[in-house]
C-alpha cells in the first residue's frame, strides 16, 4: 500500500503515518520518523546534543580511573607505618598529551601529582556540568518532539495502527477521522472493533474474510460467547462479498471457493497468464495435486507430548520442495497443522534449502503468499483424524482454508489421503480430497 504511486506525494508530504513499531521498509512512515523529517532544526539540535553527550560520557569514563588513582595516591595515608612511604607518581606523559593535546599535557606532565589531581578534578565537574546541561537540552527537545508528534498526527491524512494503538496510543485520544477501515476485520474482537467505530464521523469500514483465521479466544463458553463473535455475524450489518480473487490459479481458486464459499469466487486471471510457473516440475503443466502415500506411513507422538508427526509425510514433503527448487522456485511453503511435524521438518531439510523452503503452522501464513505451498496432513491411520482435520466448516476448517489459499502458482496436498477421505468424508480435508480425486489430481507416492 505504502508503495502506491498515488500515495506517494502524501507519503512525501508526511500526511501518512504509521503508528508503533514499523517495518522496515516503512520506517520512512512511522510518526517519529515522520516528526524529526518535518522539524529539521529540532532534529539536528537532538542529534547534536546526543553526541556531544556521548563524548562527555565517554570521556569522563577515560578520566575516572586516572583520577582515583592519583586521589588514592596524593590522599592522606589510613595507617602509620614505620618506612617511609614512596613519592606518589605523577600521571604518564604520553596519556596526558592524548587526552589534552601536546602543549597542555607537556605542561601539565611536569606538575606534581597533588596539582594534576587537582586539575583533573576542576576538568571531571566541568564535564559533569556539561553532562547535566546537554542532558537537559535532551528532555527539552524529546518535549519538544512528543508536542510536534501530537501535530503531525493531527495533520496527518492516512494514519496505519493496530486496533490496540487506536485504543491505547495517546495520540489517538482525542483524533477522530472521516472514515475508518479495519482490515482483517473477522480477528477482531468487538469491543476493540467498536472503539474504532467511534473514532469514526462518517463511516466505519470492515474488510475481512470471517471463513479464514477466527478470533482467538479464551475456551471458556462464556468469553466464547462474549468475546468470540466477529463483526461480520451481527445481522444488522450490511454486507458485500468480494467475490474476484486475484492470487490462486485458477485451478486453485476453483478447490478453495467449492470448499470454502460455496463455488461463489471467480478467478480474475487465466491460467496462461500463470503457464510460466505452472509448466515447472513437480507436475508439469499443472496447478493442483494431492499425492496419497497409501497405508506407508506412520503418524505418532513423542512421550508426554500432544502434537504430532509424521516422518515419512514429512520426506515427501521436502522430496517436492527439492524438486521444486531444482525447477527455479525460490520461494516455497510447507504448512502444517502440528507444531512438533514443523519441527521435524526443519530437523530434515538440507542445508541448501532452508534458505528458500519455509516450514511453519498456518497462523503464521495470514496474510502471506507463496508461489508453491505444500499442506501436510500428518495424521494416519495409526492415530486416527486430529481434531483440526475433522472439523467441517468451524475454527479448524477456517485455518485449512487459510493453508489452502496462500498458494499462488502450484498447490499440493499430502498425507494418507484415501484413509482420511473414508474416515472423514465430509470434513474440510475430506471434501477436498473427493474434490482432487474427481478431478483425477489424486496421486500414490512410494515413501
Amino acid at each position: 500500500m505504502l508503495k502506491s504511486e498515488q500515495l506517494k506525494p502524501l507519503v512525501e508530504d508526511g500526511k501518512v503515518l504509521r503508528l508503533g513499531r514499523a517495518l522496515p521498509d516503512h520506517m520512512h512512515c512511522q510518526l517519529r520518523q515522520v516528526t524529526r523529517a518535518l522539524h529539521t532544526q529540532l532534529r539536528e539540535r537532538w542529534e547534536h546534543s546526543e553526541q556531544r553527550l556521548e563524548w562527555i560520557r565517554g570521556r569522563m569514563d577515560k578520566l575516572a580511573r586516572p583520577l582515583k588513582d592519583l586521589q588514592i595516591a596524593t590522599g592522606p595515608s589510613e595507617q602509620l607505618s614505620l618506612f617511609e612511604s614512596p613519592e606518589p607518581q605523577g600521571l604518564p606523559k604520553d596519556w596526558l598529551m592524548e587526552m589534552f593535546g601536546a602543549r597542555r599535557g607537556e605542561r601539565w606532565s611536569r606538575l606534581a601529582p597533588s596539582y594534576q589531581c587537582e586539575l583533573l578534578e576542576r576538568h571531571t565537574e566541568r564535564l559533569n556540568r556539561l553532562r547535566k546541561a546537554y542532558s537537559n537540552r535532551i528532555a527539552d527537545c524529546r518535549e519538544a518532539l512528543s508536542q510536534r508528534q501530537q501535530q503531525t498526527v493531527s495533520r496527518a491524512t492516512i494514519i496505519l495502527s493496530t486496533l490496540a494503538n487506536l485504543t491505547t496510543s495517546r495520540w489517538m485520544e482525542e483524533e477522530s477521522f472521516d472514515n475508518v477501515i479495519v482490515e482483517e476485520a473477522g480477528m477482531a474482537i468487538l469491543p476493540s472493533f467498536f472503539v474504532a467505530c467511534c473514532k469514526a464521523t462518517r463511516r466505519t469500514i470492515a474488510v475481512g474474510d470471517p471463513r479464514q483465521l477466527p478470533i482467538l479466544t479464551s475456551r471458556d463458553p462464556f468469553v466464547k460467547h462474549s468475546l468470540g463473535r466477529s463483526i461480520f455475524e451481527l445481522g444488522e450489518t450490511p454486507k458485500a462479498m468480494l467475490n474476484t480473487q486475484y492470487r490462486m490459479h485458477p485451478e486453485i481458486g476453483s478447490l478453495v471457493s467449492h470448499l470454502a464459499y460455496e463455488d461463489q469466487l471467480i478467478s480474475a486471471r487465466a491460467a496462461e497468464e500463470f503457464a510460466e510457473w505452472t509448466s515447472r516440475d513437480p507436475l508439469e503443466g499443472g496447478a493442483l495435486a494431492g499425492f496419497d502415500l497409501n497405508g506407508a506411513s506412520v503418524c505418532q507422538k513423542l512421550p508426554g507430548q500432544g502434537s504430532r508427526f509424521n516422518n515419512e509425510s514429512a520426506e515427501v514433503c521436502l522430496r517436492l520442495a527439492r524438486r521444486a527448487f531444482d525447477a527455479g522456485f525460490t520461494r516455497i511453503a510447507i504448512i502444517t497443522p502440528y507444531r512438533q511435524q514443523v519441527r521435524t521438518l526443519r530437523k530434515n531439510m538440507p542445508d541448501e534449502l532452508r534458505e528458500f523452503v519455509e516450514c511453519d503452522t498456518v497462523h503464521r501464513y495470514q496474510g502471506k503468499e507463496r508461489p508453491i505451498v505444500i499442506v501436510d496432513v500428518v495424521d494416519g491411520e495409526a492415530m486416527g483424524p486430529g481434531n483440526l482435520i475433522r472439523d467441517e466448516r468451524g475454527p479448524a476448517a477456517q485455518l485449512l482454508n487459510v493453508a489452502f489459499s496462500r498458494a499462488q502458482y502450484k498447490l499440493f496436498l499430502v498425507g494418507e489421503l484415501n484413509y482420511l477421505c473414508r474416515q472423514i468424508p465430509y470434513s474440510f480435508v475430506g471434501r477436498a480430497i473427493t474434490y482432487l480425486a474427481k478431478s483425477k489430481k489424486l496421486f500414490r507416492v512410494k515413501v
